[in-house]
């Protein structure tokens, strides 16, 4: 029998390393029950090879229509596609492409993101417009559902980020023991994981970096420290986080930065590193998700509302990235000394629930 033809679009092919994650989660699952999948990307090459996936260039016409023509489901896929946050482009571009896939005759589906958010009235008609085009809509957090309601009038299936399907990583199973935890070792392993934000300003990455060299001082006492500074988008996330790094160094008294290594980490090593480190100090979602994965403790610093929803939802410690000013260093001790695993299951189940359902509309298509 011939596979089922599926296409993924999304944010796919930037570098960004938790867009990239989906793509790789998603992928995982749709080729497990050996669907045909080709990704349109902005770096088909880099897809082809990295993932072992076909991959057409997402701007490139005639690709994508000749695509369009074998295929039998297109799926929108990961991230916060839908929203004006960024500008107009991307309702534009995500829309569209739901929008020509339904006159192509396909099964649409826009599964596994968040949508919102939507200021503006011309993007949330197109937003609205393009959710009712499709055959099904799979959100990832209560907010998303309601927005999707009040476009549509129609209730989305309500699941999780794809991500949280991801296996932990051999690093994980294999990392050295925590000795912030009394599990033994000599070395705790720290990654802090940055971007720029107009809500963190000089003030509070100032604020942070004191913080963050308190506990890291008390800490060289007794132990070596690893600190890795990890890039989740290499051309936004690097510069600064150098940046970072001189303010952290002038918080330091010269004998902790005796006994601290700091090296800094490309977004190609950033899954290997969250999973092998003791400690992550992340701002974005998809650094948070993947420490959470590996079983790596985790600090979550709030810019964004999905990750306030995340810290919330899984009761992890967290501070608002303009909030720093006005916290103290007690707050990240506290979160140390009172970590709690969360729960992972109930949302692996929930991305089960939502990949089920969305097999069921794939396998109904009539197109050969």
């Amino acid at each position: 029998m011939t596979p089922k033809r599926l296409i993924l679009n999304g944010y796919y092919g930037f570098d960004n390393f938790g867009d990239e994650l989906i793509l790789l989660s998603l992928s995982r699952l749709f080729q497990q029950y050996g669907y045909e999948l080709t990704v349109l990307s902005a770096s088909p090459a880099c897809t082809r090879q990295r993932y072992g996936l076909g991959a057409v260039h997402r701007y490139n016409p005639l690709q994508v229509f000749i695509t369009l023509l074998r295929s039998h489901g297109f799926i929108s896929g990961g991230g916060g596609l839908l929203q004006d946050s960024t500008g107009p482009n991307s309702v534009i571009y995500y829309g569209a492409m739901m929008l020509l896939a339904r006159l192509f005759g396909l099964k649409v589906m826009h599964a596994f993101t968040s949508v919102g958010p939507l200021n503006e009235s011309l993007t949330r008609k197109l937003a609205g417009f393009a959710l009712n085009a499709c055959d099904f809509v799979v959100v990832r957090d209560e907010k998303s559902a309601k927005l999707v309601e009040d476009l549509t009038g129609q209730i989305p299936m309500l699941t999780a980020d794809a991500v949280w399907l991801l296996p932990p990583l051999n690093a994980s199973r294999h990392k050295t023991p925590n000795p912030m935890r009394g599990q033994g070792g000599s070395v705790w392993k720290v990654a802090v994981s940055l971007r720029p934000h107009y809500r963190f300003s000089v003030g509070n990455q100032q604020a942070l970096a004191q913080h963050l060299a308190s506990v890291l001082t008390q800490a060289s006492q007794g132990l070596n420290i690893e600190l890795s500074l990890v890039s989740c988008e290499d051309a936004m996330d690097a510069p600064f986080l150098l940046t970072f790094e001189e303010r952290l160094r002038q918080a330091l008294p010269q004998e902790a930065q005796a006994k601290i290594r700091v090296k800094h980490v490309p977004q190609t090593q950033a899954l290997t590193t969250f999973a092998s480190v003791h400690w992550v100090v992340g701002m974005r979602y998809h650094a948070l998700v993947a420490a959470l994965l590996n079983q790596t403790d985790v600090y979550a610093l709030d810019y964004d509302p999905k990750v306030q929803m995340l810290a919330s939802d899984l009761g992890l410690p967290v501070t608002a990235v303009d909030a720093f000013e006005k916290s103290s260093s007690q707050t990240f001790f506290d979160g140390l000394e009172y970590y709690k695993a969360p729960n992972l299951a109930p949302l692996k189940q929930a991305v089960e629930a939502g990949f089920s359902a969305l097999r069921i509309l794939i396998e109904s298509s009539p197109r050969e």
